[in-house]
């Protein structure tokens, strides 16, 4: 409602035009989306996981809970390795949003663009506009891709590694 109280002028600013206001909307209502969605989930399961190897380390012994007190600084620092690969490959919804506006604000001015001359410009500027979004989707992929490949791969050998020193107690002590 805050945007239909504006002042007329406000709109002509290029990070105020219609088309960028409306797909920084879209783009933000989808942030939101996804943080219900995925992040939430994902530290609901690491509290759970958390106090549950806690409860079962100090209900069985002092060498369990010191297994579980070593893996958590690390799986601590994979979830950060997590959160900066997110943040990393957040980046390219900027690009797309300008993307979308100039091709939005390319459609509802076609007349003015056509009556002007102006549709080699104005194509050029969305083409340039779109393959830069385009590349910036590629990167975010590839650094996605990477990143949270070393991230599981690192969660999993943590996992390994305490799965193991966890059979060794239970077949060496007798747990």
């Amino acid at each position: 409602s805050s945007l239909l109280r504006q002042h007329i002028g406000f709109f002509d600013l290029e990070e105020n035009a219609s088309g960028t206001l409306s797909g920084t909307i879209v783009s933000d209502s989808a942030d939101v989306e996804r943080a219900v969605s995925s992040t939430l989930p994902g530290v609901v399961v690491n509290l759970i996981c958390i106090v549950g190897s806690l409860v079962v380390g100090f209900s069985r012994g002092s060498e369990l809970t010191a297994i579980c007190l070593v893996v958590f600084p690390i799986k601590l620092m994979v979830a950060g390795m997590w959160y900066c690969v997110r943040r990393l490959t957040e980046t390219g919804g900027r690009e797309k949003v300008k993307a979308a506006a100039l091709a939005h604000e390319a459609i509802t001015s076609a007349r003015t663009i056509a009556a002007l001359g102006a549709e080699h410009e104005v194509l050029e500027g969305v083409y340039g506009a779109t393959f830069r979004a385009k590349r910036r989707i590629w990167q975010s992929a590839i650094v996605s891709g990477l990143g949270h490949g070393v991230t599981y791969a690192i969660q999993f050998l943590l996992y390994f590694t305490a799965f193991v020193a966890g059979a060794r107690l239970m077949i060496w002590s007798g747990y």
